[in-house]
């Protein structure tokens, strides 16, 4: 019994975190309401407050959530050695959430995501050592331009593909990758 219970309530979190996102597709976050996201999630609004306080919280589990999935696929990345091709892997990651990251941004909350992706560029600089203040220093340094040079696209309409803007990311940060 304990175990359906438990399945229930991931799935639950899951509708409303997937509710959330395509909310957050369709209009800016601060618009979203919770009564908007249990009716898309088809769940009663005591259900969201079990798991949930805020808006806010939501964002957080669904940032927590794709960021995951995304750190995966950088792991699976960094097994070929090949940097170029990790920061294709993950602008194809933001492909799949650009509605969702044009909503942050014109919602002027994409800045909440940085500290996420600062997180995960992490998995594909392994000899990094950020005890080093200089080393350190450059990493934030890339990380902030990489993640502006990501919103940048995103916020214009994503023209390039995400092989042509990781060719751009790499040419661009590759002096700072040692």
């Amino acid at each position: 019994m304990g175990r359906k219970i438990r399945d229930d309530s991931r799935y639950s979190q899951e509708c409303i975190v997937d509710a959330f996102i395509y909310l957050l597709g369709e209009k800016k976050f601060q618009n979203i309401t919770v009564t908007e996201i249990c009716k898309k999630a088809g769940v009663a609004r005591i259900t969201f407050y079990k798991y949930y306080k805020t808006t806010n919280d939501v964002l957080k589990a669904a940032v927590d959530f794709k960021f995951a999935l995304f750190k995966e696929d950088l792991n699976k990345a960094k097994l070929t050695h090949n940097t170029r091709h990790a920061i294709e892997i993950s602008i194809t990651a933001i492909c799949t959430l650009h509605k969702p990251l044009k909503s942050l941004a014109r919602s002027k909350m994409s800045g909440i995501l940085l500290q996420y992706f600062t997180e995960a560029l992490l998995t594909i600089m392994p000899d990094l050592n950020v005890a080093d203040e200089y080393q350190c220093s450059r990493y934030l340094f890339l990380s902030g331009g990489v993640f502006n040079i990501l919103t940048n696209w995103v916020a214009k309409g994503m023209r390039e593909n995400p092989k042509q803007l990781a060719d751009q990311i790499y040419v661009v940060a590759k002096p700072y990758w040692k």
